[in-house]
């Protein structure tokens, strides 16, 4: 019996040993999976913290480009309605001007203009071009130069006024309303109300 209860002590002693190996191992198992399931865990937390950082990069940038977008269109279509409108109102314009050029008050007007362009450049070689409408006034025009002069009709003066060409020094006045309207046009869009 001796050598039985020695067997039982050596087997109790083996199976304690083997419980508390086993115990341990499970702890470490344990500590082993808690700690791995921490790392994941804040690994997987480090990720969708840089994706919802990356994602909201991107939709920000997103709103950036469809603001740009909708300004660039906005500011487009201000500027074509603002284009018409100033076709609108130089047409207007344009209408009274040939009205105007219908009236005596525009030949006396014309006559002046010519003659203080007379005043303005004494000298040289002139060539003075009106519209057809107003090739009735040569002499009178010829007069306000006060010195000879070659009057032709040019088709292209077709709001009233005058070009001059001066032979002598190669160079070209264009009084015409057509020009001096054109000339109006930026400072019309820099000073309207019409800016974006």
């Amino acid at each position: 019996m001796e050598q039985q209860e020695k067997l039982l002590k050596f087997q109790k002693a083996v199976f304690a040993e083997v419980d508390q190996k086993t115990a341990l191992i499970r702890k470490e198992a344990e500590e082993a999976k808690a700690q791995t399931l921490k790392q994941t865990k804040d690994e997987l937390l480090v990720q969708a913290e840089e994706e919802l950082h990356m994602r909201a990069a991107e939709i920000r940038q997103e709103n950036r480009r469809e603001t740009a977008k909708c300004s660039l269109d906005a500011k487009c279509a201000l500027l074509k309605k603002r284009a018409e409108l100033t076709e609108k109102i130089f047409a207007q314009v344009e209408d009274k001007l040939r009205d105007y050029c219908r009236t005596e008050e525009y030949q006396k007007n014309l006559i002046k203009r010519v003659a203080a362009f007379a005043d303005a450049h004494p000298d040289g070689d002139l060539v003075l071009s009106v519209g057809e409408n107003d090739s009735a006034l040569s002499e009178e025009l010829k007069n306000a130069l006060g010195r000879p002069c070659e009057i032709r009709t040019d088709p292209s003066v077709t709001l009233g006024g005058f070009i001059v060409f001066d032979r002598t020094q190669n160079l070209y006045y264009d009084e015409t309303f057509a020009q001096k309207l054109a000339d109006q046009k930026p400072y019309f869009i820099e000073h309207s109300s019409f800016t974006l």
